[in-house]
């Protein structure tokens, strides 16, 4: 049964694109903004020791109706999380907020946009650790 849900959601998900193209065609301009923090859909009854927070970057939050699109999946599939999305600037924001200036300075040296949200992940993992345990 899991495997029948999984291939509908990606057929859904590839279907999905041709719709994409044709919008875009119409509307080149037309973006969407995603907003920085979303609170959860549904309440969760269960308190965790783990926060429940989905957290999300793109180099900016005005994005086309793929990135939307999937943006709005997360919520549908994890309806009782925050979800938190951050900018470039934001990500920058974010380290500068949390971790000594030697972090930012080594966050700032990197020149490709993947590497930099892969070191902002794994510094986010690192603040809700030390969020968790104190």
């Amino acid at each position: 049964m899991n495997l029948f849900f999984n291939r509908l959601i990606k057929l859904s998900a590839n279907g999905t694109k041709p719709f994409s193209y044709f919008f875009h065609y119409l509307f080149p301009k037309k973006r969407f903004t995603i907003p920085g923090k979303a609170a959860p859909l549904v309440r969760s009854r269960r308190e965790t020791k783990i926060p429940k927070i989905i957290w999300q970057t793109n180099y900016t939050d005005k994005v086309t109706l793929p990135v939307y699109l999937n943006y709005l999946f997360n919520r549908l599939m994890a309806p009782t999380y925050e979800h938190r999305f951050m900018d470039t600037q934001g990500r920058l924001d974010f380290i500068r907020e949390n971790f000594p200036d030697e972090i930012v300075r080594s966050y700032q040296k990197l020149n490709i946009g993947a590497s930099q949200a892969d070191m902002w992940r794994l510094l986010v993992l690192k603040a809700m650790a030390a969020f968790i345990w104190t």
